[in-house]
């Protein structure tokens, strides 16, 4: 509009026409058309061009004179007959920066016919699913960027957006400090916050972290709710070992890994899960850790060794991510869309992409097993592992066996197993997708042993 503004304040010989005819209520259009149209035609200083647009008949609407109008500005265009004057007029409406034809960038959507935003929208689409998804496309990570100076702002009184209290400085929240904090004088002050977080004296942060990372590896954590370190909560069930993993977390510069180290090489995590009769009885829930806790895996785990125990799994690192059914890549590199997360995912109580999860729900659901079983997934990493090598190269069905039970379980079968696969494997049928040793391949897979960790 301001464009129009600007170059219809002027008495130019190309939007005098325009100027008239805008000048018409709209109401009156059609009766004083002729008679505007008569002085239009008639001005010396209208542009030859526009004047023959409009001498042959009066326009009926305003919309006739600007399609008139769109019409002769593209003609011209379409030409570059730089020769006649009246021609690069016209031209140069176009193509003037102040020009009524003239679209800012960011405004271009306010002049799209409905169809032509459809198209447009779907054109983003496409842009970036290729930027997401394209092997061609260029690498790209999603960071956050510091704001260059502090913003005040106000308190929200009550927790009211509408009620607004005083503004305040961005510093560290005072009901969680001791002393009166300085302002933070650090950009938007982001990182002061998380220096403030993650520091010696807030012991909380170091206690939370190391209290998940044991959970990971023992299926229970110290404190019981890792979201949860308040006076209603449990206790820490070995307060004082809590208080050491913090402690060495923190001297470790926060390495997590060296966390991981220290709790895997430890007496504690390489014990067996077996337990007697009597253990079983005075410490049902293993409070004390007298053995490991036997866990399942969980579906990344799940994927991961299906794919290692075929040998197809891809161990390589970095890249972008992909759709983890059809491709051979560790389950990290999976791609997660949190508008549409696969079904399996949600069978195998993977952790919600849209919340925060401390720690996950371990369900038994008959989805799993009919996954493992009929799955075009399940069923070709079963068949990918009866042609290993280890095993297309055993002559005999008991070695045969034997090698399977080795890559699947990292053991020997006993007898009993053995007989029991040897029976199977003479006595059973090809199915249509499987043939037998397929399907006893897919049968080891599919065992709890598999499944669990001891």
């Amino acid at each position: 509009m301001l464009n129009f503004l600007l170059y219809s304040s002027a008495k130019d010989p190309v939007f005098a026409a325009w100027n008239a005819y805008v000048a018409i209520p709209e109401a009156d259009f059609a009766a004083k058309s002729d008679e505007v149209t008569e002085k239009v035609v008639s001005n010396p200083d209208l542009n030859p061009m526009v004047r023959k647009a409009f001498v042959c008949d009066a326009p009926r609407s305003l919309h006739e004179v600007a399609d008139r109008y769109g019409k002769l500005i593209a003609s011209c265009d379409a030409t570059d007959n730089r020769e006649y004057r009246e021609e690069e007029e016209l031209r140069n409406v176009l193509r003037s920066p102040i020009s009524p034809t003239s679209v800012a960038f960011e405004e271009r959507a306010r002049v799209f016919t409905v169809q032509e935003g459809q198209k447009e929208r779907a054109l983003k689409r496409e842009i970036e699913a290729f930027k997401s998804t394209d092997a061609g496309a260029p690498p790209r990570a999603m960071v956050l960027k510091d704001l260059p100076a502090r913003t005040p702002q106000n308190i929200f009184l009550r927790g009211n957006p509408a009620n607004r209290g005083p503004l305040v400085k961005p510093a560290f929240l005072s009901v969680f400090s001791s002393v009166e904090d300085k302002p933070f004088e650090k950009g938007s002050g982001r990182l002061e916050l998380a220096q403030h977080i993650a520091s010696k004296e807030n012991p909380l942060t170091a206690r939370v972290m190391v209290n998940r990372i044991w959970l990971h590896h023992f299926g229970k954590a110290l404190v019981r709710t890792p979201s949860d370190f308040g006076v209603r909560c449990d206790p820490p069930t070995h307060p004082e070992l809590l208080d050491y993993l913090a402690l060495r977390f923190m001297e470790g510069n926060w390495s997590i890994k060296n966390i991981h180290r220290m709790i895997m090489l430890s007496a504690t995590y390489q014990q067996v899960s077996d337990t007697d009769e009597s253990t079983a009885r005075l410490d049902p829930d293993n409070t004390l850790i007298s053995h490991f806790n036997r866990q399942r895996l969980d579906w990344e785990a799940t994927r991961d060794a299906l794919l290692f125990v075929s040998g197809r799994l891809d161990t390589a690192m970095g890249g972008r991510a992909v759709e983890v059914l059809d491709s051979p890549r560790r389950t990290v590199y999976g791609f997660i869309d949190r508008q549409n997360l696969p079904g399996v995912f949600r069978a195998f109580d993977f952790a919600s992409p849209d919340t925060t999860s401390p720690q996950r729900f371990t369900t038994t659901v008959p989805q799993q097993a009919l996954f493992l079983m009929n799955s075009p997934f399940a069923v070709r990493e079963a068949k990918e592992l009866v042609k290993r090598s280890e095993i297309g190269s055993a002559t005999e069905p008991a070695e045969r066996i034997r090698q399977l039970y080795r890559i699947a379980y990292q053991r020997d079968p006993t007898a009993e197993e053995l007989e029991t696969g040897l029976k199977f494997v003479s006595s059973g049928s090809e199915s249509k997708r499987l043939g037998v040793w397929e399907q006893y391949a897919q049968v080891l897979l599919e065992s709890n042993e598999f499944a669990f960790v001891d």
